[in-house]
């Protein structure tokens, strides 16, 4: 994986993940490649894409595509890097491998001390059972770090969802809002998107009865209260923080239940 283009890719948006998009068309010179990796890293979600609109005529273009790694995305990358021992493996491996000398060295000293048959086969069965039993302590071992790794992502999980407790009532389902464009103040029309929130996940949709291109999938998020008291569509719980949000600011994108308006550049 550290070789190919996807890996390049994540790992330059990593290194320069400022909260801005970025351009990426510098790393490949191979369009076709760059298109293709670049795709098959956002269908995995573990990056995000941004277009420009402009009006061309009566219909909107988007171009000058900039990309910024997902939260999905960082956590990939750190799968590739040299885990730390655990904690079983830091007092329990000097033990199983000390044990596992004993059993060595006691299964030689009795080979050579016993010379007939009947010790030989008696000695043979003990070290069986006593190599069964190193196993056994291997399996236990594995059996540990596996329940290590489990209660992290457990934990991890109960922390994302205590958020989702803490949010005050919000539609849920399918609806369809309209569409703001902030940077025309008003002088566009609205146009129609499909939303789904679930929980507090949600994902605006192109219902195909605009004239939007450039994809399914408009925003993608989570509902987050922002300091100010209006509710936005944010990436990560820092979100409810920011100072500026809507218009054109590069900040999440502010949602309006009652109105159900999405602002959006």
């Amino acid at each position: 994986m550290k070789k190919t283009l996807e890996y390049k890719i994540l790992k330059f948006l990593s290194e320069n993940n400022n909260g801005d998009f970025i351009k990426i068309d510098h790393l490949e010179d191979d369009s076709k490649k760059l298109k293709n990796s670049k795709n098959h890293l956002i269908k995995q979600k573990y990056i995000k894409e941004v277009l420009k609109p402009i009006m061309k005529g009566s219909r909107i273009s988007y171009v000058d595509p900039k990309y910024k790694i997902e939260f999905s995305g960082i956590e990939y990358l750190k799968s590739f890097d040299e885990k730390p021992l655990t904690k079983y493996q830091k007092i329990y491996l000097p033990l199983f491998i000390l044990f596992g000398l004993c059993s060595l060295f006691l299964g030689v000293l009795s080979f050579s001390l016993n010379k007939d048959n009947n010790s030989l086969k008696s000695d043979f069965e003990s070290l069986k059972i006593q190599s069964k039993a190193y196993k056994d302590s291997l399996d236990i071992l594995k059996k540990h770090i596996n329940n290590d790794k489990t209660n992290s992502i457990v934990n991890t999980s109960q922390t994302e969802n205590l958020s989702d407790l803490q949010l005050e009532s919000i539609p849920q389902g399918k609806s369809t809002y309209g569409l703001y464009f902030a940077e025309f103040d008003g002088r566009m029309e609205n146009l129609p998107v499909d939303i789904i929130i679930n929980g507090n996940k949600i994902i605006v949709y192109n219902n195909k009865k605009n004239p939007l291109t450039g994809g399914e999938i408009i925003i993608e998020g989570i509902l987050l209260k922002h300091k100010s008291g209006k509710w936005i569509i944010g990436e990560t719980e820092t979100d409810r923080n920011v100072e500026e949000i809507g218009g054109c600011s590069g900040g999440p994108t502010p949602i309006d239940f009652e109105t159900k308006i999405i602002e959006w550049c």
